[in-house]
């Protein structure tokens, strides 16, 4: 009995490890399920995380494309609005002077020829002119003298300084001759006073 006895206890021990063993690799198996779990999350973390990053690049690239488009875009649109002054002006330039040149070519057509007759001045002169033969006199050696045009100049000197001496009145002037005399009036080389200029 003590053998059989042995024998059982030894089947119950191998049967035992044998559930020992089982029990250790089922554990291992949960473990290595664990780990392998593990190892996929981490995995499927890391690639999200890849493609979190791959996204944010993407989304900066993105956005620098669009703010470079925008930039372009301003640009152009500051190039057009350039070009579109210039022409502006440049139209409005020909048109002012589109519309000059009509106003002065509209003038030298239209209006100065319609006025022209009415403004033209005609000058006639009133004195009468006649050709005279002088006939030659009668006795040459005969002298004619006509008398000058009677000519009555007052110059008046400007009063003199409070300080300054008084002078005396300029001389009179010398007598026109008669209106029948005919000889000529001599002017007389001496004189007592300042001569006015």
């Amino acid at each position: 009995m003590s053998e059989e006895r042995n024998r059982r206890l030894a089947e119950e021990d191998a049967a035992r490890a044998e559930a020992g063993e089982s029990q250790a690799l089922l554990e291992r198996d949960v473990v290595t399920g664990i780990a392998l779990s593990e190892a996929a999350g981490r995995a499927a973390a890391e690639s999200a995380a890849v493609e979190s990053s791959i996204r944010a690049n993407n989304a900066e690239s993105q956005s620098r494309a669009v703010a470079a488009s925008a930039n372009l875009a301003h640009q152009e649109a500051s190039y057009e609005r350039a070009a579109a002054s210039n022409a502006s002006f440049g139209a409005i330039l020909m048109a002012v002077l589109l519309a000059g040149a009509l106003v002065v070519l509209g003038y030298f057509l239209w209006w100065q020829p319609g006025h022209r007759d009415a403004t033209t001045t005609i000058i006639t002169r009133t004195d009468k002119t006649t050709t005279v033969t002088p006939t030659p006199p009668a006795n040459p050696n005969l002298t004619i003298n006509v008398k000058p045009p009677d000519v009555n100049v007052q110059v008046e000197a400007p009063p003199a300084p409070a300080s300054a001496p008084q002078e005396s009145a300029p001389p009179a002037p010398p007598a026109a001759p008669e209106s029948g005399s005919t000889e000529p009036v001599k002017e007389s080389s001496e004189s007592s006073g300042p001569t006015p200029r």
